[in-house]
């Protein structure tokens, strides 16, 4: 004896289909946006904080209070003759990649897209050089899904 289970169906037309996706893709808009605020008040009261305790003799200058999640200092270095260093061209191809992409990339994905642009990634796993590079750097964030750019509107990297 098979019994069939009631699946429910939506009535939804094409329009209200339409309606339904530019209003979840505002809301995704409006979130992204609202990330980028926080993150940026964020790093604001963190250098707040990093001033108080320079102030009271606690830290040496140059020294940041505890960074958590994305908002952590980024050093980008030169190598010594002015060439860009191998991590240098990873992050300017991976913003170029995902602002072509316009979604989260997982780094074995950039890689692929990096590579196919000519840029060298050195290591014994790449695609971890990758990440890591990625994953330093407060321009990029990883909430499970890939990679992406904290912020959208980052403008693609010079030669």
């Amino acid at each position: 004896m098979e019994t069939e289970l009631a699946v429910p169906t939506l009535d939804i037309d094409s329009d209200g289909l339409d309606d339904l996706h530019a209003r979840v893709s505002a809301d995704i808009a409006a979130l992204e946006h609202s990330m980028a605020t926080w993150g940026q008040a964020i790093t604001q009261r963190r250098r707040m904080l990093a001033l108080i305790d320079e102030m009271r003799g606690r830290t040496s200058p140059r020294t940041e209070s505890v960074w958590i999640g994305t908002n952590r200092p980024t050093r980008h270095r030169r190598k010594s003759d002015g060439a860009a260093s191998a991590s240098e061209k990873v992050r300017k191809a991976a913003i170029r990649v995902l602002k072509q992409a316009q979604r989260p990339l997982g780094r074995t994905e950039l890689l692929q897209f990096i590579t196919a642009m000519g840029v060298e990634v050195p290591g014994k796993d790449p695609a971890k050089f990758v990440g890591r590079v990625l994953w330093r750097d407060n321009q990029f964030v990883n909430e499970g899904d890939g990679y992406k750019l904290v912020d959208p509107s980052t403008p693609l990297p010079e030669d």
